[in-house]
């Protein structure tokens, strides 16, 4: 087996090439630099604290109009889909409230003041996402998306898909 490792969308990702066609090790660690690669990739677009990225771009709009990636869209409409069918508890407008844990600080993460929380969940709802096109645009100005709980099982998917054009049978 061949294993690589590196640091996306605030995780660590490692990634084990069991077999592949024509297995090598430089031709295993080119496949593990193409996977790597492509996370960085959907990092850059869909990040919310990545100044830059589709998503940090719509969430300081102040509820203007954002031009997109056609697949940051996608993964927008996806995340939509799956509001609509749980009728809003997979809400991928819950970026504020999450916010209030700061789980990026050095300090432990502790639970927000509820008055303060209730004003962040007051923003929490898909519906204020209007999309036209490529256009993204949030209604309530206020809302912040957050699609970590759907691009990181949707990125492994594509990098599965891109590890399988590299050759490999089993990772």
């Amino acid at each position: 087996p061949v294993t690589g490792q590196d640091f996306h969308f605030d995780t660590v990702c490692q990634i084990t090439i069991y077999s592949m066609d024509h297995m090598t090790q430089a031709a295993a660690d080119d496949a593990l630099e193409q996977a790597f690669a492509l996370c960085g990739t959907y990092e850059d677009m869909l990040s919310k604290t990545l100044e830059g990225t589709d998503i940090y771009k719509i969430n300081h709009a102040g509820g203007k109009p954002v031009e997109c990636d056609p697949e940051t869209v996608e993964i927008i409409r996806m995340g939509l889909r799956y509001a609509e069918m749980s009728d809003g508890k997979f809400d991928i407008t819950i970026g504020k409230a999450v916010d209030l844990w700061d789980f990026h600080a050095d300090a432990v993460p502790a639970v927000p003041d509820p008055a303060v929380l209730s004003e962040a969940v007051s923003h929490v709802d898909y519906k204020a996402v209007r999309i036209d096109g490529n256009q993204v645009t949030l209604a309530d100005p206020e809302a912040e998306i957050d699609l970590g709980g759907i691009a990181k099982g949707y990125v492994a998917d594509r990098v599965c898909e891109k590890l399988e054009e590299c050759g490999v049978t089993g990772a």
